[in-house]
């Protein structure tokens, strides 16, 4: 008996890219607008995160895909909570 991969058993699956990459693009801005809004500097959110500055603004460049426990432990290092909602649709 053979398994089927995750995109054999959703072919939808492959078509939630561009919308998966829109949602991690508003939380990316939104965490951007944050930093902003709170003064801070990569390298002094770096230090909240136990992270370089380097590493903080890899993260925080739109265009990346980071973790969801990494998107959290940005937005509780800035005084945020990181929530998601699943919608019928």
């Amino acid at each position: 008996m053979t398994t089927a991969t995750r995109s054999e058993q959703s072919p939808q699956r492959l078509n939630a890219a561009p919308e998966s990459h829109q949602l991690v693009e508003s939380i990316l801005t939104q965490l951007i607008n944050r930093k902003e809004a709170l003064g801070l500097s990569y390298a002094q959110l770096g230090k909240l995160l136990g992270v370089s500055r380097a590493a903080t603004f890899q993260i925080l460049r739109v265009g990346k895909a980071p973790t969801i426990p990494t998107l959290v432990a940005y937005a509780k290092a800035m005084g945020c909570r990181l929530s998601m909602e699943l919608e019928e649709h």
